[in-house]
């Protein structure tokens, strides 16, 4: 592999890292979008902030110095771990690029607990260009895109205290991913995500004294990332065993 193209990978991947944990840090000062029975007065004043350049630069870069560093590195890093295993094929910018969305995604959503749908819609967008580039096997993106996000919104109709079990974003956010990655890519996602979630909030709770809501959404991108970097790898792993125990 061509040492330039791998340093300037990693440098593409830093600088996209840059870009959008500034606009995380903004949508985190921003803080949550005001719901629909609240007042009008009040939806105003968000959206006078929201499409405010001004305060985007302002606000955008109030985040502490070491997690900034820590975001652009990882999203350098995960870009040249990408362009490493797919070489030059479509996969490694369309995965590079949906990391650092999802890494946006995540700290927002640990944050301020929400996902925005801009950034969800762009990963539609990313999972479309996937699809167009591989059309033979249109059907395992499409039914990628519904099959855990129904599951998701069907689990969403549920109500626990009056509240919503699972939220839109996530619903939005698997509809997304799983047309970027397929049907079977996208089901490893959800039991990685479960798990992850499970297990590292139960900690957060004994240790932290956290409470039982659970912010999602960064659970299911790391899931993902796992899956874009060595789903193949489970999956195959996961077959084998099965198909062992069968005969």
């Amino acid at each position: 592999m061509d040492v330039c193209v791998f340093l300037l990978t990693i440098c593409a991947g830093v600088c996209l890292g840059a870009l959008l944990h500034r606009y995380a840090a903004y949508k985190i000062v921003l803080g949550p979008e005001p719901e629909e029975e609240e007042e009008e007065a009040l939806k105003a004043a968000y959206a006078a902030r929201r499409f405010s350049f001004r305060k985007y630069l302002e606000y955008g870069g109030k985040r502490s110095f070491s997690e900034r560093l820590v975001f652009v590195l990882l999203s350098g890093v995960l870009w040249g771990i990408y362009l490493y295993i797919y070489n030059t094929d479509w996969c490694y910018l369309l995965y590079g690029i949906t990391t650092v969305i999802l890494l946006a995604q995540s700290l927002i959503d640990w944050e301020i607990q929400e996902l925005p749908p801009e950034l969800n819609a762009a990963i539609a967008v990313l999972g479309l260009a996937h699809l167009l580039t591989d059309v033979q096997h249109w059907a395992e993106y499409l039914i990628g895109a519904v099959l855990v996000s129904g599951f998701f919104l069907l689990i969403g109709l549920i109500k626990y205290r009056g509240q919503a079990t699972m939220g839109g974003g996530d619903v939005k956010l698997m509809a997304a991913l799983g047309l970027l990655l397929g049907w079977k890519n996208i089901l490893l996602v959800m039991v990685l995500g479960c798990f992850l979630g499970a297990v590292i909030h139960l900690v957060l709770m004994a240790v932290f004294k956290k409470g039982r809501q659970l912010a999602f959404g960064p659970y299911l991108s790391a899931g993902a990332v796992i899956t874009m970097i060595c789903g193949r790898q489970i999956l195959e792993w996961y077959i084998g065993i099965l198909t062992a125990s069968m005969k």
